[in-house]
This record gives structure tokens, C-alpha cells and sequence, in this order.
């Protein structure tokens, strides 16, 4: 080689490292495996169980008040409002209760404790 490069002699040098470097990207991937089999032994690795899940079969009577609540659970959420605001219960008007579903996310519930906090 000289002072000057050929087009030729820059693509060969190119291919082999371009082949030196996925040589060694395997090399590594097959070290990654290896350390993940060494780190998973036998015994460590988890056993999958199987959980059966019971259902019991509701009455036909609940299901048609299944969005009404009842008249206990208003006074006992009246009775929690005054004792968290130190009023009197006939003070409290309640106009809805709506329920909130358990599948909710942390941050969304403690946004939501949030607004309530902040509305009394």
C-alpha cells in the first residue's frame, strides 16, 4: 500500500471489520446465554402452580340491586364525612357515591384521595 487508498483495498477493509465486529457480538451473546444457564440452576428455577379459583353463584335478588347501595352504608359514609370534618351528619348532604374500581393504578387512587381531600 502506498500513500493512496484504492476503492478495492477501503471495501476490504471495511467487510473484515464489519466481520470482526459481529464476530465478537456473537462471541458475546453466546457469554450472555452461558452466564444465564450458569445463574438458573435447577433448583432456583421457578415451579409454575396452578391456582383454582372458586365462583359462587349469586342470587338473582342481588343482581337486580346490584348498583342500588344500601340505606346503612350511606348513614356509615355520612357518619365517616362528619366525624373527618367534625361537623354534624344532619350538615352533610350526599348527591352520588360512585365506586372505584379496585383494578386502578396507585398513582390514579392517590389522585383521586387527592380531589376528595381537596373538595371537603
Amino acid at each position: 500500500m502506498g500513500e493512496h487508498i484504492t476503492i478495492g483495498e477501503s471495501l476490504i477493509v471495511t467487510v473484515s471489520s464489519m466481520l470482526v465486529v459481529f464476530i465478537i457480538l456473537i462471541l458475546i451473546s453466546f457469554l450472555i446465554d452461558k452466564l444465564k444457564a450458569i445463574g438458573n440452576d435447577k433448583d432456583s428455577k421457578s415451579k409454575i402452580e396452578t391456582v383454582k379459583i372458586e365462583t359462587k353463584e349469586v342470587k338473582e335478588d342481588s343482581k337486580k340491586f346490584e348498583n342500588e347501595i344500601d340505606e346503612e352504608i350511606i348513614a356509615v359514609i355520612a357518619a365517616a364525612i362528619a366525624c373527618a370534618t367534625e361537623n354534624k351528619v344532619e350538615d352533610i348532604k350526599i348527591k352520588t357515591i360512585k365506586r372505584i374500581p379496585p383494578e386502578i393504578s396507585d398513582w390514579q387512587r392517590a389522585g383521586q384521595l387527592e380531589q376528595i381531600f381537596n373538595k371537603i
